[in-house]
């Protein structure tokens, strides 16, 4: 049943504008969305506008809040009003909650159902960087969206990509994740889907960014991508390899936004220096300035576990001193691997002596 109806209009919550309702535009699950007009007193449209209604005072709450936070960000579908708005149905007082963006074109999901063509690989590149930057403010403040789908990113002029719908967007306590309680299921990570855990990480928002940009590429939207259909793009592969983390598994994923975006301006920089090694999984090449033992029993003295070989379960590789083979140009056998492995998407943080040294070191006992 349509909360509002065609010409109606709305009163801002201190009385200085007015909307005229127009006709239907969607249905999601918090809101029902109208186009609409901002108009004057003598009731002559001047503006265009997308006229949101919702029953539900928390989501409403939530995207007035986000959209208020980041006003002004080009990459952001622009809040212009936000207000209760009560009408009365024979005796009963009806609360209804309005929220005024700008008028964007379309979806992304609509731009390709009607026929519209993909991105090229540096423009998809370009697009996913600026919803990075944007996400890198929501994950900094210790928040995540949550429902970054084609539903709700919006093409705009010249192709330009910008970000809707903060309805379920919620910060973390303390910084922390936050439950799971709210999402699209057909466009979240499968450990979220078969319920294995309940919690929502920054990195599952990017999990969402990563199967947009694909759907840029491809020129249709999917709720799902292999690792070997994002090969099948021909990517370079830098930015190949950043999509097979950011959609692949959790462990595997970048920390949040900021991280992701490392990734594409310093492509061998994106895995930082762990801050301790305890449970990770460590192997060396190169010369080193110790006995391999006691390299390996510094390893074990830190609460992790030394490897002969860069495999699939290792996580740091401690690079010492050039081989001859390097010296001439020539990596060595286990850093070619692990650098085959990082563009495949499995997180391996490279380190040097000096890193290794601080990460090992023995705290002294006080008193």
């Amino acid at each position: 049943m349509p909360l509002l109806r065609r010409g109606q209009v709305l009163t801002s919550g201190d009385g200085s504008r007015w909307y005229a309702v127009g006709d239907p535009l969607g249905q999601g699950g918090f809101a029902q969305a109208f186009s609409g007009w901002l108009i004057d007193r003598s009731g002559r449209r001047r503006r265009r506008v997308c006229i949101k209604v919702t029953a539900d005072a928390t989501s409403w709450h939530g995207e007035s809040y986000f959209g208020q936070l980041l006003l002004g960000d080009p990459r952001v579908v622009g809040l212009i009003d936000s207000f209760p708005h009560q009408s009365r149905f024979m005796s009963e007082v009806r609360t209804r909650y309005i929220l005024v963006f700008e008028l964007e074109r379309e979806t992304v999901k609509a731009w390709f159902t009607r026929g519209g063509t993909p991105w090229t690989e540096s423009g998809a590149e370009r697009e996913l960087m600026g919803l990075l930057r944007v996400l890198g403010k929501l994950h900094g403040m210790g928040a995540t969206h949550r429902d970054i789908t084609p539903d709700n990113v919006y093409v705009a002029q010249r192709r330009r990509l910008k970000l809707g719908d903060f309805g379920i967007a919620k910060h973390g306590v303390g910084g922390g994740p936050i439950w799971a309680s709210a999402f699209a299921l057909e466009f979240v990570p499968p450990s979220l889907r078969s319920y294995q855990r309940s919690r929502w990480y920054p990195s599952d928002d990017l999990y969402q960014v990563g199967l947009l940009v694909v759907a840029l590429l491809r020129g249709e939207v999917a709720s799902r991508v292999s690792v070997r259909q994002i090969k099948q793009l021909e990517l370079h592969p830098d930015l190949e390899h950043v999509l097979i983390r950011a959609t692949g598994p959790r462990r595997n994923r970048f920390d949040d936004a900021a991280e992701m975006l490392t990734a594409i301006k310093e492509p061998w920089g994106e895995v930082p220096v762990p801050r301790s090694l305890v449970g990770r999984r460590v192997a060396f090449t190169g010369g080193l300035p110790v006995a391999r033992h006691e390299a390996r029993a510094r390893v074990a003295q830190a609460g992790g576990v030394w490897q002969d070989a860069v495999n699939g379960r290792t996580q740091v590789l401690v690079v010492g001193s050039p081989s001859p083979n390097y010296l001439r140009g020539r990596r060595g056998s286990k850093l070619t691997e692990a650098g085959r492995r990082i563009k495949n998407g499995q997180a391996i943080a490279i380190i040097g002596w000096d890193d290794f040294t601080r990460l090992t070191r023995r705290r002294r006992r006080r008193g």
